[in-house]
């Protein structure tokens, strides 16, 4: 794996706008040709895009936890999903599918995901995601990534006296691109 694998990685995918600005932070954070260890991020630099951010951890093959998530995915799902286990509170049929993405994303895949919000049908529907993995914690048996999502809640999704339904699934579209990590 290389620093230079990931930056022709996000060229690839054509990251653009906010997306970009946190894949550079990110990228700035990598040390000798090694993904970023996660106590290296440090949220005040992008502290603009922390209501999108949220923060995996990622045992593969096993589960995913969100660790920790900004303020928009309240508002997108309608329930807190920080300290959750992600597979629990995700459809049944679609668990092994985004177990499988998220090992991906976690042994050291950039990715890139897009789906339509179920709850609007304008311009805004259009949901862009992105996943960078961090360096596998101490001990190797978990691993974070950080999860940008462009979704933004709107008035009406703030003011909501009701829930937002839950339709916490995975991303019709998935992209993921490999960084050449050693198994």
């Amino acid at each position: 794996m290389s620093l230079l694998n990931a930056i022709a990685a996000l060229r690839e995918l054509d990251i653009k706008g906010d997306h970009a600005w946190l894949a550079d932070y990110w990228l700035s954070l990598w040390q000798d040709n090694q993904l970023p260890a996660r106590a290296d991020f440090h949220p005040q630099r992008v502290c603009e895009l922390l209501p999108g951010i949220a923060i995996f951890e990622v045992k593969p093959n096993v589960g995913v936890h969100c660790r920790i998530a900004g303020s928009y995915f309240l508002h997108r799902f309608g329930l807190d999903i920080a300290r959750k286990d992600w597979l629990a509170i995700t459809p049944p049929e679609a668990r092994t599918l985004r177990l499988a993405r998220n090992t991906r994303i976690a042994t050291g895949a950039i990715s890139l995901c897009r789906r339509r919000d179920p709850n609007r049908s304008d311009e805004g529907a259009l949901i862009t995601d992105i996943q960078l993995p961090f360096r596998p914690e101490p001990g190797g048996e978990t691993t974070c990534y950080l999860h940008r999502s462009d979704w933004k809640p709107r008035n009406v999704d703030r003011d909501m006296k009701r829930p937002r339904p839950r339709k916490i699934v995975p991303a019709e579209e998935f992209i993921a691109i490999d960084l050449g990590l050693a198994a």
